[in-house]
């Protein structure tokens, strides 16, 4: 298998990104003027003893480093340099790349060993990239990886079999994909996958009046004091918006000023609710 969107993290190798949103106002309130520059420290303990430090401009936002303690958990901290002085340290943050990488795999693997969609591949004579779609609650999310020729394991096809066979395909994604770390390598391939992503654009769920059987309304319930009640208020058709950001209560949302079919005058729901789901 290869390492997507990265090289090997091995020891003499590893890069560590860290990324800040600069601070705009002190504690108080009042603006923190120009920051002159952006100190990052990382150490083997919470405590911080003997930390690696280094200094960098005020402009930055992001920073990657190649050196950083032996351990397994690495504490990283930062502080602004202005005019007035350095500010306080933030709180640490514990998180090396390669745990980000581990911590975030993609929800779902490809057909046929996961729920996502079948899997397209692209290629050039320099890599690949591979391309699937995960269901999520919110709508469909794109994932895969894409690698070099030279980055590809000589037992890759052994691995992949024993995943597919074991159902392990986590531990081969912890295994070989890395992180988006020296993301130039990859300037010849990450196009491929680019175009993919772009020709299977995400259809975004919306929240809709669940279907009823063969009916083509559903109840709304009577909302009051915050909380749906057992009075029916009117009806609603199937497949109208519902308002989960107004009201939600289970599987209950707003259907507040949708149409009212249960009277034959044109006029329209009051604050009511009514079963509603995600659908595309």
């Amino acid at each position: 298998m290869p390492n997507a969107f990265s090289q090997v993290l091995t020891a003499g190798t590893a890069r560590y990104v860290v990324t800040w949103t600069p601070a705009t106002t002190n504690t108080d309130g009042s603006p923190i003027g120009t920051i002159l520059s952006t100190k990052v420290q990382v150490s083997a303990t919470a405590t911080f003893a003997q930390p690696l430090e280094w200094t960098n401009p005020g402009t930055s936002t992001s920073w990657a480093y190649s050196t950083a303690p032996n351990n397994p958990v690495l504490y990283w901290r930062a502080a602004h340099v202005t005019v007035n002085g350095q500010s306080a340290w933030t709180t640490p943050a514990v998180k090396t790349e390669e745990q980000w990488i581990a911590e975030h795999k993609p929800s779902c693997w490809p057909k046929p060993v996961g729920a996502g969609s079948w899997v397209q591949a692209s290629q050039n004579s320099e890599g690949f990239a591979l391309y699937w779609q995960c269901d999520e609650a919110t709508g469909k999310k794109h994932a895969g990886f894409v690698g070099l020729w030279s980055q590809l394991k000589p037992d890759w096809m052994r691995q992949l079999a024993t995943a597919t066979a074991t159902g392990s395909f986590g531990a081969l994604w912890d295994a070989n994909i890395k992180g988006p770390t020296q993301q130039s390598l990859y300037v010849a391939v990450r196009p491929l996958w680019n175009a993919m992503r772009d020709a299977n654009p995400i259809v975004v769920a919306t929240d809709k009046v669940k279907p009823n059987g063969t009916l083509t309304s559903r109840p709304a319930y009577a909302v009051s004091a915050g909380t749906r009640t057992s009075t029916v208020a009117g009806r609603v058709g199937v497949g109208q918006d519902c308002d989960c950001t107004k009201f939600q209560q289970g599987e209950y949302c707003s259907v507040e000023g949708r149409d009212n079919l249960a009277t034959a005058a044109i006029d329209v729901l009051p604050a009511t609710a009514a079963v509603c789901a995600k659908t595309p």
